[in-house]
């Protein structure tokens, strides 16, 4: 990664070392971080506590399904208990899937108090969306435990949701932090985990869906953002073995996207058709495969 080494100074770069930082970057833009800590390391869920309690707050909100919570949930929640933190909980069924719908969103309306609490987001795509949305609207934030190498959405800083059967993209809130633990996600189910392979995969896409655009159609381009999804992609395809190289990866797409502002750096038209199977499947009352797959 030669340019985020020229930005940064900091010889192979993992993406907690971009956390909180402002770059310059080659395209014009000063590209921004708001992430203030991004845990890589394994047991890095015990941390969620301390770095709540460190920000004077003594009541938070976790969120999960009872999947997830099982996964990542109770070690978050153990966490916060040891570090004087009281958490309440909101456990949305594992079966049938949750969505980031109208309906998972009124289930954890019964919950909201008056004074917006600080959410935990124990979970991959669908309660990381729902947790953003709900810090967004609220005006509180949220910080995430990754369950799943299936995405590269943990970083966004916008909400996929299911209005009506059809996909909409609101303005949320970009995590707070992120603490991706490899004892945790790398047990997920091998399904999650082929998502996650999967979804690298379209970035060979996505990337070149964008140069083209940016040849034909003068769209703003970022040299800095499409290293950071190159690099990330290629160990991957190299060695398609371990989770934790997986996570690092989609993380650092993650990372590039929240730069840049829009998905563009990870998401082309491959997005869209893989949008278009998701709505066609629920128009015509299946259930649809996982993103990834479907990617």
């Amino acid at each position: 990664m030669r340019l985020v080494e020229g930005l940064t100074g900091i010889e192979e770069p993992r993406p907690a070392d971009l956390a909180g930082r402002t770059l310059d970057c080659p395209c014009g833009r000063r590209h921004q971080v708001p992430i203030e800590a991004l845990v890589t390391d394994p047991g890095g869920v015990q941390e969620v506590g301390p770095f709540l309690a460190r920000k004077g707050h003594r009541r938070v909100w976790l969120i999960a399904d009872e999947r997830t919570f099982a996964a990542g949930g109770s070690q978050a929640e153990a966490s916060c208990r040891e570090a004087g933190v009281v958490v309440k909980k909101t456990i949305l069924p594992g079966e049938p899937m949750p969505h980031a719908d109208k309906e998972a969103l009124g289930r954890l309306a019964f919950d909201l108090e008056p004074e917006a609490l600080p959410l935990i987001a124990v979970g991959s795509g669908t309660v990381s969306d729902l947790a953003r949305f709900l810090a967004y609207r609220t005006g509180t934030f949220f910080v995430t435990v990754p369950t799943a190498p299936s995405m590269d959405g943990y970083t966004s800083s916008v909400a996929a949701m299911l209005v009506d059967g059809v996909r909409i993209t609101f303005p949320a809130a970009p995590p707070r932090a992120i603490f991706a633990d490899p004892d945790i996600y790398s047990r997920a189910p091998r399904e999650l985990i082929a998502a996650g392979y999967a979804e690298m995969l379209g970035k060979l896409t996505a990337l070149a869906d964008w140069r083209l655009s940016a040849v034909l159609n003068g769209e703003y381009h970022c040299p800095l953002a499409e290293e950071l999804v190159t690099d990330a992609a290629r160990p991957i395809l190299e060695d398609p073995g371990s989770p934790a190289v997986l996570m690092e990866g989609l993380l650092w797409v993650g990372l590039a996207m929240l730069m840049v502002g829009t998905s563009r750096p990870a998401s082309g038209s491959e997005h869209h058709v893989a949008h278009y199977w998701e709505m066609r499947a629920l128009w015509e009352g299946r259930e649809p495969y996982g993103h990834g797959e479907r990617v």
